[in-house]
């Protein structure tokens, strides 16, 4: 099986010029069949720049990324206790997993 792989580093890059080539390389990437958007967060909080990254990359495919987005949230645990303990604790993280598991 042949896949494209694309590493876009620097969605919370302070430099306009690292943004503006991620759009460059995401945008002439489109031109070939994308199967599978991997989003890796390597924070366990859903925050402002992961927000800011997905908006751009829906900018930058003209939405047509959803319903091939994976969303991977490295270093965080997923034991049942730690689970729990992000959903008593985090309104937004209950609405998103509410779509996915009944707790």
């Amino acid at each position: 099986m042949k896949i494209n792989v694309f590493d876009t580093p620097g969605f919370s890059d302070t430099s306009i010029d690292n943004i503006r080539k991620n759009k460059l390389l995401i945008a002439s990437s489109l031109k070939n069949n994308i199967h599978m958007i991997i989003f890796v967060s390597p924070n366990p909080r859903f925050d402002n720049n992961n927000q800011l990254s997905l908006q751009m990359i829906n900018e930058w495919t003209a939405g047509k990324m959803w319903k091939n987005l994976v969303i991977v949230k490295a270093r965080t645990t997923f034991d049942e206790d730690s689970v729990k303990e992000r959903y008593e604790n985090s309104e937004i993280f209950r609405v998103f997993l509410s779509y996915f598991v009944q707790i």
